[in-house]
């Protein structure tokens, strides 16, 4: 049922791929066979995904060993660990201030994974420091990945400006030695000016070179906070090195408490996670239920497509009489109907559509913390009484969220005084998917071209409620299925 192609090289897994493709009738493989195919270079991915998307005769995965590394780290170890012991900061406060220290691939994957599990209000800071001995080259080809129409981009820094999605998030690239006195300069200037780094990763592959970083920044951070916020600043590093050191590392416990290793090859593919994703059967769940959402109207009943591509997943929005209510349609995700709906709903999607949707399912565990803080912060909140059967904003009836009024719902979902948990969840998901589609090239316009990867919905959640409001409905995803799964 299964071919994992995964040899070093791109290319060769690419072509191993369409060669099954092109030789079909000699392979004569099962219909229903899974490809996982190794591409850890962005333009063979970009091909292999237009290739596949083309294709779709076998269905397949994309792996990529820094990117697995990585979600397995900061699902174990957060970037907000900061603060899960200063109850006294509010969440809308989170600022996220990390340090990568070398931009190969495993850094790269670091910064994008940041820019999406960085986001914990619609409001907080997002500054990245990035260092290398040889950053000018590496992050100009870095900078391909985004639109200049969107994202500034200057020779040694790339922003996201606040008039572009809520809150601000920017990367300053530097170029240094690391090995030279000027890095604990650095570290030393930009945590007086900028705050104190809350996440430290050390992505070289150098194994002195990576100490060595280990004890500066252990130095920095000693003369820098207290002990308890020093324990409580996590540094990642790479670990592929003698044993003995790294037992060392794992044991001291009072020089080193807080540091942290990426998670080594071996433990990052296994088969069991490979068939059995639990991320992957979260995000086909969501994919579901976007498709399940409809807009029902009395006065027309033509067949429309408004798509924010808000897990940029393509919905129709089925419209048909149903007196003078609008409905928001979600079934029911607990049946083995839907579980297998959901695989085929997977099953056709585009590539770059699935990885949002994981994007969406991996950013549910931050919810979850940011909800339990939110709801902490307001003295509590409701979802039975927000969207129950006589729900304030939306009324259920069955598997059905009903409004009667799209500008009341819009005003009510964005309203901060009313309704300070919703709105803030809604407009934190908003930003979150912002910068998810600008990690992809996407743009913002006044009309939509996926062509040329331009989206009228990339802008914040104020122009959003005036340009597409229609669209804002899908910010809720993460509520509304809690609310289900309630």
């Amino acid at each position: 049922k299964n071919i994992i192609l995964f040899d070093e090289s791109s290319v060769r897994n690419f072509s191993l791929f369409k060669m099954f493709h092109d030789e079909k009738e000699i392979a004569r493989l099962r219909e229903d066979i899974k490809f996982f195919c190794r591409c850890e270079n962005e333009g063979i991915r970009t091909l292999l995904g237009d290739f596949q998307d083309s294709q779709k005769i076998y269905d397949m995965e994309m792996l990529s060993i820094p990117e697995l590394r990585i979600r397995k780290t900061l699902k174990i170890h957060p970037l907000h660990t900061y603060y899960v012991s200063k109850p006294e900061i509010s969440v809308k406060d989170w600022d996220l201030h990390l340090l990568i220290i070398g931009f190969g691939k495993l850094g790269q994957q670091m910064l994008l994974q940041t820019m999406n599990q960085g986001v914990v209000s619609s409001t907080n800071n997002i500054l990245v420091d990035v260092v290398d001995f040889d950053i000018e080259k590496k992050s100009s080809i870095f900078a391909n990945a985004f639109s200049e129409r969107y994202v500034q981009i200057k020779d040694d820094r790339i922003t996201i400006l606040p008039e572009q999605a809520d809150g601000k998030f920017q990367i300053r690239f530097h170029q240094m030695d690391i090995r030279y006195k000027q890095f604990y300069n650095l570290l030393k200037t930009c945590g007086d000016n900028d705050g104190i780094y809350t996440y430290a990763a050390i992505c070289v592959e150098d194994e002195e070179v990576g100490i060595h970083c280990l004890t500066e920044i252990q130095r920095y951070l000693r003369e820098s906070v207290t002990m308890e916020e020093h324990n409580n600043i996590k540094i990642a590093i790479r670990m592929e090195m003698d044993k003995y050191m790294k037992e060392y590392l794992n044991s001291n416990d009072k020089t080193f408490s807080n540091v942290i290793a990426f998670e080594e090859n071996k433990d990052v593919i296994t088969l069991e996670e490979l068939f059995h994703d639990k991320l992957d059967e979260e995000a086909k769940e969501y994919n579901r239920i976007y498709n399940h959402i409809q807009i029902q109207k009395a006065d027309d009943k033509k067949q429309t497509n408004k798509d924010k591509n808000a897990n940029a997943v393509s919905a129709q929005k089925v419209e048909n009489e149903t007196g003078n209510l609008k409905t928001a349609s979600v079934q029911n995700p607990a049946s083995k109907d839907t579980i297998a709906e959901a695989k085929k709903l997977w099953r056709e999607l585009e590539l770059f559509k699935r990885d949002s949707n994981r994007a969406l399912a991996e950013h549910s565990m931050i919810k979850e913390v940011v909800w339990n803080k939110i709801l902490e912060e307001n003295q509590g909140g409701n979802l039975e009484a927000w969207f129950g059967q006589a729900g304030s904003i939306l009324k259920a009836n069955g598997t059905t969220w009903i409004y009667e009024d799209e500008d009341a719902f819009v005003e009510q979902q964005s309203d901060k005084n009313a309704y300070p948990i919703v709105s803030e969840m809604s407009r934190l998901e908003h930003r979150r998917w912002c910068y998810f589609m600008a990690s992809r090239g996407w743009s913002s316009t006044s009309e939509n071209d996926v062509d040329e990867k331009k989206n009228i919905c990339l802008c914040t959640w104020d122009d959003l409620v005036e340009v597409n409001k229609e669209t804002c409905k899908y910010d809720l995803m993460w509520l509304l299925k809690k609310c289900n799964e309630n």
